[in-house]
């Protein structure tokens, strides 16, 4: 879709080029066409959804959905292209900034869109650092979706505990 928009503007797009393609989607998503939004939307839904009778169809635009392509869309983009939403954070360079906050990880171990070795760097950093307050860190037999049965434990657990930790101080 990206590489047929860019043909309509008189350039080629290389198709193993993730930058230009990306950079492609971000264009369009800004100038709001609605395809591109939903084309992202559904091909990272795609992606990660483990029940094939969930893929989205990425010509037929789900309307109830589509808000969430939306910002998926516009948001995604920025972080794929900038490795963050804009400058560049450095997080964990920064995590003694949070040794005062608790921290809960619930990373799946299937998923394709955050890797696990980001949630393990992130939780080894807070380890590392000088903190007073707990870190919960879960790294369990699950996809990316907040729907998938193990990962919706994990945060109803993990809230519940957050929740518990609130009403006693």
């Amino acid at each position: 879709f990206a590489a047929d928009h860019a043909s309509l503007e008189g350039r080629t797009l290389d198709p193993n080029d993730s930058y230009g393609l990306t950079k492609q989607y971000e264009k369009m998503i800004e100038n709001g066409n609605r395809q591109a939004m939903w084309h992202w939307f559904a091909f990272e839904n795609n992606l990660m959804e483990e029940d094939p009778d969930n893929l989205l169809d990425v010509n037929h635009i789900v309307v109830s959905r589509f808000p969430e392509a939306q910002s998926s869309g516009f948001f995604e983009t920025r972080l794929w292209l900038h490795e963050t939403w804009e400058a560049p954070s450095h997080f964990l360079e920064r995590v003694n900034r949070l040794s005062d906050t608790p921290i809960w990880i619930c990373q799946g171990l299937r998923d394709k869109v955050c890797p696990p070795q980001n949630a393990r760097n992130l939780a080894n950093a807070l380890k590392d650092s000088s903190r007073s307050a707990p870190i919960h860190d879960r790294f369990i037999e699950s996809g990316h979706e907040d729907t998938d049965p193990v990962m919706e434990s994990c945060l109803i657990e993990s809230m519940n505990e957050f929740l518990a930790s609130v009403s006693n101080q």
